[in-house]
């Protein structure tokens, strides 16, 4: 990632682990920043490939690298400055859980359904012994 790229200045990797295993992330999903930042603002929002966009993922980091302790506070701003490539390991995993939602509930119980623009609610439905 970088000044003019999709992914913006800054990339997340995430690593796969499941009920068989680790593993990797056989379909490249990261967390990404972005250049174009007027995308947030939009209703719809499946403009990516599947990755997820932040919209701050400078404060992400701030936390993530919070108790990591060769990153002190001005580090971050000069790392990202600098424009290239770095990688940081972490010494903990961070789970992150991702859910695919077409439908839901708002806290008063009136339900919303929504597009499914990848395509997943087909399967889900096959599995039901649901028809449309």
């Amino acid at each position: 990632p970088g000044r003019g790229n999709a992914l913006g200045d800054m990339r997340y990797t995430l690593e796969a682990y499941h009920h068989k295993g680790s593993g990797s992330n056989d379909y490249g999903i990261y967390m990404h920043g972005t250049p174009e930042m007027a995308l947030f603002k939009e209703n719809r929002r499946a403009f990516s490939s599947g990755c997820i966009r932040l919209q701050e993922p400078h404060k992400l980091a701030e936390w993530i690298l919070d108790s990591h302790p060769d990153w002190s506070d001005n580090k971050l701003p000069e790392a990202i400055a600098k424009h290239k490539t770095q990688v940081i390991k972490l010494n903990n995993d961070i789970p992150v859980y991702i859910t695919y939602l077409t439908a839901w509930a708002d806290p008063k119980g009136v339900a919303y359904f929504g597009d499914d623009p990848y395509h997943r609610d087909a399967a889900l439905k096959k599995r039901m012994n649901l028809r449309d």
